[in-house]
């Protein structure tokens, strides 16, 4: 998603293809700018070389992984071919053969690697020239290995439009993220777009340590977490009481619905009831649930939920 006050090109190379007939045929060459999205970390090792025709061809670090990843084909496939909105990749080869071509050698070059990076054309490798773009970027090399005369002169004058415009932005003051290569206006050490994945995976890690540890302080929990902004930790731990009281809520009111008083709930419910309370309680109180006794429980979520959480 594009972020407020950055500026993305991927908008130059999508009007400029359909401009010129060529934005079908050329649908399929982003498999080389999304693949790190559908494979996640896999794709440290194994890396998209080259398309043939719907064959695409990748590198992988090892025997070992090129063997996982052909039992891993068909899913990945399918990723892959959904991300790109039709079945554009027929088959996926992988070989360990192709791999000396990942250091930036010709090999890579020749084999429109230089498409990687972010999705809207502005990626970058993580070895910058001093003018904060990749080593030798000057847009020539794109659309190389494309068959098609008039689809490789296209892929290449939008290159070299992309790459120009990147260097406009960079003198007038925009940074280059130097973990997506988007170019983006300030002067933080990340793009918005990276601050709002890290926030976004620490925020989901803040949650899962409430899940287990309810009792965890909001310093601890920021720490742990690797979520730094206070907003946040005080946001996720409302979130997670949040989703407690509306699991317990439902419990409740099934056994109602049930006709059965919450005096006389049997151990199903209990078994479900309980652990919630428990947590929630730790949760308000920042006390381990072993070490609450019924007056700590009480004070923390009421007399009714209390009576319910006491052990028989």
């Amino acid at each position: 998603m594009a972020m407020p006050g950055a500026t993305g090109l991927g908008d130059i190379l999508s009007k400029t293809l359909e401009n010129l007939g060529l934005s079908p045929k050329a649908q399929k060459y982003r498999v080389f700018s999304i693949w790190a999205k559908i494979v996640g970390d896999i794709s440290r090792h194994a890396k998209p070389r080259r398309l043939q025709g719907d064959v695409l061809f990748v590198a992988t670090a090892s025997s070992v992984w090129s063997q996982e990843l052909t039992f891993m084909r068909e899913t990945i496939l399918s990723r892959l071919n959904n991300a790109l909105g039709g079945p554009h990749i027929r088959e996926i080869r992988f070989s360990e053969h192709l791999w000396g071509a990942q250091d930036g050698g010709p090999a890579e070059r020749r084999n429109g690697d230089a498409w990687q990076g972010g999705e809207d054309g502005s990626g970058g490798s993580p070895d910058q020239a001093k003018d904060g773009l990749p080593a030798g970027a000057n847009g020539r090399e794109a659309g190389r290995d494309i068959g098609d005369p008039a689809l490789s002169r296209a892929f290449s004058r939008v290159a070299r439009v992309m790459v120009r415009r990147k260097q406009s932005l960079l003198a007038t003051g925009y940074k280059l993220c130097r973990a997506c290569g988007y170019v983006y206006p300030g002067d933080k050490g990340e793009c918005p777009a990276c601050r709002l994945k890290r926030e976004s995976r620490g925020y989901a890690r803040a949650i899962a340590i409430l899940d287990k540890q309810p009792e965890t302080a909001n310093s601890d929990l920021s720490r742990l977490a690797e979520l730094y902004d206070p907003w946040l930790v005080e946001r996720a731990r409302r979130e997670a009481e949040s989703r407690l009281v509306s699991s317990i809520r439902y419990h409740l009111a099934a056994a109602t619905r049930a006709g059965t008083p919450i005096s006389r709930l049997g151990e199903p419910a209990r078994a479900e009831l309980v652990p919630a309370i428990r947590k929630l309680a730790a949760l308000r109180s920042f006390m381990p649930t072993g070490s609450m006794g019924p007056e700590d429980v009480e004070k923390a979520v009421g007399r009714r939920l209390a009576a319910i959480a006491k052990k028989e």
